[in-house]
C-alpha cells in the first residue's frame, strides 16, 4: 500500500486544546491558510503537521 502525504493544520487555544482546522494536499496550501488565520488577531497557535494517508494501489 502506498502512502500519500497530507498536511494537517491544527489550532491550539489559550487552554491548550487542539483542533484540526483542515487537511491539505500541499504544504503551500496549508501555510497559506495558516497565514490567513494568523491575521485574525487572536492569540492562537497554529501548526502544520505532516500526515500520511494510506492509498490502495488498485484504486
Amino acid at each position: 500500500m502506498k502512502r500519500k502525504k497530507k498536511y494537517d493544520l491544527f489550532r491550539q487555544d489559550d487552554n491548550g486544546n487542539e483542533f484540526l482546522v483542515g487537511q491539505f494536499e500541499s504544504k503551500t496550501k496549508a501555510a497559506a491558510k495558516l497565514q490567513e488565520l494568523a491575521k485574525g488577531g487572536h492569540k492562537q497557535f497554529y501548526e502544520i503537521r505532516t500526515a500520511l494517508e494510506a492509498v490502495r494501489p488498485d484504486l
